[in-house]
């Protein structure tokens, strides 16, 4: 899982081309218009049902008695939508327990799905626009529920944004951004970077078609 920003991304794909020494400063100009840039680029690539992830943790409060809650934008947990929710644990007192992530091949099976509880598994139903997080056993106190989720990134807000992408999402970003903005610098990529290029976000797709 790599930690980076837009602007980490802009900068490292100028100096592939060599438009960016390693000692220079980017102009705010270029900045932005690598920036945006790189916004058209992930626009594109949702032409080509290529979802580019963030990972994030994120935590909600769980009431008690209560199994199920809806999950996006305005939802009971309002927030972007999850796209999978990958690993969990519940708070209680300062006491962490692990809740594991199910699928509904998992969860349908549970004979009583109403039995009381500290929650040992969550089954994420990711309807749309709004998914719902379903726990068992039913928690019995009011605890935290702390999650770490793939969310879609549709665009780059600014330059500073931290960003926690999965593997090699940065790799395949940085080396299409410097073929996709080279021509704007009159510059052309070597083999190396349109081979990199290329195969990184072959790479994705190939995963993305496994999800």
């Amino acid at each position: 899982m790599a930690i980076t920003t837009a602007g980490d991304i802009v900068r490292k794909a100028l100096s592939k081309i060599l438009v960016l020494g390693t000692q220079d400063t980017l102009a705010d100009a270029d900045m932005q218009d690598g920036l945006d840039a790189l916004n058209s680029m992930l626009d594109s690539w949702w032409n080509e049902s290529l979802a580019v992830y963030s990972i994030r943790q994120e935590n909600f409060p769980i009431t008690a008695n209560v199994a199920s809650y809806t999950v996006g934008p305005a939802a009971t947990w309002n927030t972007t939508r999850p796209t999978r929710i990958l690993n969990a644990f519940a708070r209680y007192q300062g006491v962490d327990y692990p809740v594991t992530p199910i699928d509904r091949l998992q969860y349908d099976p549970i004979p009583y799905k109403t039995t009381g509880g500290i929650p040992l598994v969550l089954f994420y139903d990711r309807a749309y626009p709004q998914g719902t997080v379903t726990l068992y056993p039913v928690p019995n106190l009011a605890m935290t529920l702390y999650f770490d989720s793939y969310l879609q990134i549709q665009s780059f807000a600014d330059k500073d944004a931290s960003i926690s992408l999965p593997p090699g999402y940065a790799r395949a970003l940085i080396f299409n951004l410097a073929c996709e903005i080279a021509p704007d610098y009159n510059k052309v990529p070597d083999a190396m970077t349109l081979r990199i290029a290329a195969e990184s976000k072959g790479d994705l797709k190939r995963n993305n078609r496994q999800d």
